[in-house]
């Protein structure tokens, strides 16, 4: 049987990765947690060696027991777990028992008329029923629930059953579902850390899940290897980067008091290299990041992916858009090469001082449109911020030619970023939408939200280019700061 293409199995490892080392980011107040999270990062080189494990293991010629090997083995490493089990939903929705991996304890109560019996073979009645699932069990409420549980003290907890050997206790226990999007495929368990370590901790449950997450995509991807062994074809490669692609774009914005955000997104094929993250700040500021991969198709995505997985975890960090770009352009010299390059715009938008401050590596300036006064016309500010894209020059280069700028941006103000797809539109004479038409658009409509923002400047260049097709992929992300 054939398998999918290299390029498009490390786009995926790069989107697994991504949702593990989100975790690194996370701002925490428990100590422990943080310190456990620390602890974590640490096995960065062995999470990768599972991560491409994985991958490999969910190849249609490798055995489904090797992919659940993998996955419990790297539930247990990272919660520090002593025992874990997966559970494997049908078409019905029925779990069963895949895989037990150590010594896993019972989760629900033995039934009744052991009396005769031995300790010994009411311990080895105990271990048989294992994996045996109730409605009222921990695996049960989580397939129900489709959230996580985590039992910190099993003694203290109803759902865990008495047993006369504390080996098969569960002391403490984590359940995540495990799926692929909207579709649940089974739980994932782990029990019981060392003997030395009573209890699990938050920082070894978001672990958990993300495995759980990984899990999820193997085995979906098993199955996908399957159908395309009978529709081989680009076109289904291209659907399923797709679709990953997909999950590294936010499913839904953050909400700000003052500020009304609205995107809008169109890759010129099935798969592109442009995206964005919106990111709300404990202020209520509004941090912004578009960019534009060079290239397009799989190339592209799977660049923009890598871009992704590092600007996540810079995000998180609070450091302002001049530093974030140098810190990316760093992290990102060993990714690009080739010619490859990442443009891309940064800012953050204080509420409370009413200013923007951006800064801008090679790509297209956002357009800043302020109306103060229902009675005055909308004003057009240009604005100015050096910098060369990401991935053009080293460090010592890239860091003195960039600049960061602070402006206002006042109440009625309306800020449009946006990639190539949009200014390099051009009309059947070959003529550019250009930044004139976007400024005008949005003077015009200065007064509507974000969303109709976006529509008016749609229309327009569709009006424009008069049928013509899209020439580049096409990112739209427009930030108003609401007059009250």
């Amino acid at each position: 049987m054939s398998s999918l293409s290299p390029i498009l199995l490390l786009l995926v490892l790069v989107l697994i990765a991504d949702r593990f080392f989100s975790l690194r980011g996370r701002r925490v107040k428990n100590a422990e947690f943080h310190e456990e999270l620390r602890a974590a990062n640490n096995e960065r080189k062995r999470v990768i060696e599972f991560l491409t494990a994985l991958i490999d293991a969910s190849r249609e010629n490798i055995p489904v027991s090797r992919l659940y090997e993998k996955i419990l083995s790297a539930a247990i490493t990272g919660a520090q777990a002593s025992s874990a089990a997966v559970f494997i939903a049908d078409k019905n929705g029925t779990l069963s028992p895949a895989l037990v991996s150590g010594l896993f304890p019972r989760l629900t109560p033995l039934p009744a008329g052991g009396d005769g019996m031995s300790l010994s073979q009411r311990i080895e009645n105990a271990l048989r029923a294992a994996g045996e699932i109730s409605e009222n069990s921990p695996v049960g409420i989580v397939a129900k629930n489709r959230r996580p549980l985590l039992i910190s003290h099993g003694e203290k907890s109803p759902l865990i059953p008495a047993t006369e050997c504390p080996a098969l206790f569960a002391r403490s226990l984590i359940a995540v579902p495990v799926n692929y999007g909207e579709q649940f495929l089974g739980v994932l368990v782990v029990a019981n850390p060392p003997q030395g370590k009573k209890r699990f901790s938050d920082a070894a449950l978001e672990i958990v899940k993300t495995v759980g997450e990984q899990a999820g995509m193997a085995l979906y991807l098993r199955e996908m290897f399957l159908v395309r062994a009978k529709n081989d074809s680009l076109e289904f490669d291209l659907a399923l980067a797709a679709n990953v692609q997909k999950l590294l774009l936010p499913k839904t914005l953050p909400t700000f008091e003052k500020f009304d955000v609205a995107t809008h997104y169109r890759p010129m094929r099935k798969v592109g290299g442009d995206f964005y993250l919106v990111t709300k700040f404990a202020d209520g500021s509004a941090g912004i990041f578009v960019a534009d991969v060079s290239g397009k198709g799989v190339q592209a995505s799977l660049l923009m992916a890598i871009c992704h997985t590092h600007l996540r975890h810079l995000a998180a960090a609070s450091i302002g858009p001049s530093d974030l770009l140098r810190k990316l352009n760093a992290a990102m010299q060993h990714e690009l090469g080739g010619g490859r390059s990442v443009t891309a715009v940064c800012a953050l938008v204080n509420p409370n001082s009413d200013t923007l401050t951006l800064a801008r590596a090679g790509h297209e300036l956002p357009v800043l449109v302020t109306k103060k006064d229902d009675a005055l016309p909308a004003e057009f500010v240009r604005l100015s911020s050096d910098g060369m894209a990401v991935g053009f020059a080293p460090p010592s280069i890239f860091d003195i030619a960039l600049t960061q700028i602070t402006v206002p941006f006042e109440p009625g103000s309306t800020l449009v970023f946006f990639t190539d797809g949009l200014v390099e539109a051009r009309s059947p004479d070959g003529a550019e939408f250009g930044t004139e038409r976007i400024a005008e658009v949005v003077g015009k409509h200065a007064d509507c939200t974000a969303d109709e923002v976006n529509r008016a400047l749609l229309d327009a260049m569709e009006g424009f280019c008069a049928g013509a097709s899209l020439g580049d992929d096409l990112t739209l992300l427009t930030l108003r700061n609401v007059r009250r």
